[in-house]
């Protein structure tokens, strides 16, 4: 069987505004549902302003974690995944961060929007991050990181010269 690879590309990543559109009708939708819950229920005035409180607090924290959603680029080239962050930091942060991005990441698509894409990237060491991929962020790359999302990858052991052949249970090597 004859399996190519994706070519290598970068793609830019940031912001949202899917994210945000989702954010603020998942926060809509939770105001509407507690008021009508409290103006039926006949709750008291402490219900209320708790229930305004957690709302405002929820709100806030929404805002906060979207506006401060990492930029970067998301490389793939021709072997593996790697996040390259944009983002302002202390030294020992960037540090840390170099380290991290030196790593290999596994990506899982969560969504696929056809414009949008959600995806899940975890390292070696189990870290993960989400990111929100959009076509408008780089129009003219968007088909490159499509076929190499979903193109099937090569194993290790086919550029090794070893076929594996198994199921979930067992694992035999051919030369």
């Amino acid at each position: 069987m004859n399996r190519y690879n994706a070519p290598p590309v970068i793609y830019p990543s940031g912001r949202s505004l899917l994210e945000a559109y989702g954010l603020v009708l998942a926060w809509t939708c939770g105001l509407l549902t507690l008021s009508g819950w409290l103006l039926t229920a006949g709750g008291s005035a402490f219900i209320f302003a708790a229930v305004a409180a957690v709302l405002l607090v929820v709100g806030v924290t929404a805002l906060r974690c979207w506006r401060s959603a990492d930029h970067g680029q998301l490389h793939w080239d021709g072997k593996c995944w790697r996040w390259e962050s944009q983002a302002g930091h202390t030294l020992a942060q960037k540090h840390k961060q170099e380290q991290e991005q030196e790593q290999e990441q596994s990506i899982c698509v969560i969504v696929d929007f056809q414009s949008w894409l959600l995806i899940r990237m975890e390292n070696q060491s189990h870290a993960c991050q989400w990111l929100w991929l959009e076509r408008k962020n780089a129009p003219h790359r968007w088909l490159d990181l499509r076929r190499a999302i979903y193109a099937p990858h090569r194993d290790i052991g086919l550029e090794h010269g070893l076929e594996l052949h198994g199921n979930s249970d067992r694992t035999n090597f051919q030369l």
